[in-house]
């Protein structure tokens, strides 16, 4: 994960909304999964996930990071959407959003509650 100096995700491993697929696969290697020409999933270890769609030009737009664990690996949400306003609800969710307009990536972030929570980060290229 790289985190730009204001303190927001914009990409995993080298790979950002933008990369060409080459590049994807140079960065993470092969997919354990590709459902077609435009997604593909890749196994990050303790039944964590990234799911990568691309457009017409097999560039990236959207990237899915799925957390199942309650570990290290798991980024804080200050770390992928700096000090964005996390919006904390009643049942112990958490979500928060931001548009990055230097890095032109919209970050989302969205984790459970309870003790085996599910953290799902999207960042998507933003016009």
């Amino acid at each position: 994960m790289v985190c730009q100096a204001a303190g927001t995700m914009s990409d995993y491993k080298g790979v950002k909304p933008g990369c060409t697929k080459d590049d994807v696969h140079q960065k993470l290697g092969k997919p354990v999964k590709a459902d077609s020409e435009s997604s593909e999933e890749y196994d990050l270890g303790n039944s964590n996930s990234l799911d990568v769609q691309y457009g017409a030009d097999s560039k990236v737009r959207t990237m899915v990071l799925y957390f199942f664990s309650n570990d290290d690996k798991v980024p804080k949400f200050a770390d992928v959407v700096g000090d964005t306003k996390v919006d904390k609800k009643d049942d112990g969710s958490q979500t928060a959003k931001l548009i990055d307009s230097k890095a032109k990536v919209s970050i989302t972030m969205s984790r459970t509650s309870g003790d085996s929570p599910m953290t799902v980060i999207t960042l998507r290229q933003s016009e």
